[in-house]
């Protein structure tokens, strides 16, 4: 028997330019749910090697699709409280400017915190985080 729930994919962006977002968007817009891409700093990383970027800002200004922000470093190169007002500002820039439905993490220290400035962020456990067991589920509470 067939379900019909409704399956919608998280694609990784890819730095092409807008008219190859607009057939994209054409062909298989009811199977994707949003476009992700790095958060791009740095100091902070994103637990990618570094995407070329030469088209982001016009695809991130069309909103053709939404899109969720990929914070997923195995390792933050500072304490999570000497970092997290420099990534809440560059997370409220582009929820402010862009159509920012959800950010993928790693850490859960920082996801708490993003969870308490951004409420209505969808947050989601990277595959990094490794959760295997339902008592690291308990460890996150409501984040």
């Amino acid at each position: 028997m067939r379900s019909n729930t409704k399956i919608l994919f998280s694609i990784p962006y890819v730095d092409n330019d807008i008219p190859f977002w607009k057939k994209l968007n054409h062909l298989y817009a009811q199977h994707i749910k949003e476009v992700y891409f790095p958060l791009i700093d740095a100091r902070i990383g994103s637990g990618r090697p570094k995407q070329p970027a030469k088209y982001l800002l016009k695809f991130l200004e069309s909103g053709i699709f939404p899109v969720s922000l990929l914070i997923n470093p195995i390792v933050l190169p500072y304490k999570v409280e000497d970092i997290s007002e420099q990534i809440l500002g560059k997370i409220h820039k582009l929820s402010a400017q862009f159509n920012l439905v959800d950010i993928t993490l790693t850490n859960p220290i920082l996801a708490g915190i993003i969870k308490k400035h951004f409420p209505k962020i969808s947050l989601t456990a990277s595959t990094l985080l490794e959760i295997c067991t339902s008592q690291q589920l308990v460890m996150l509470g409501n984040v």
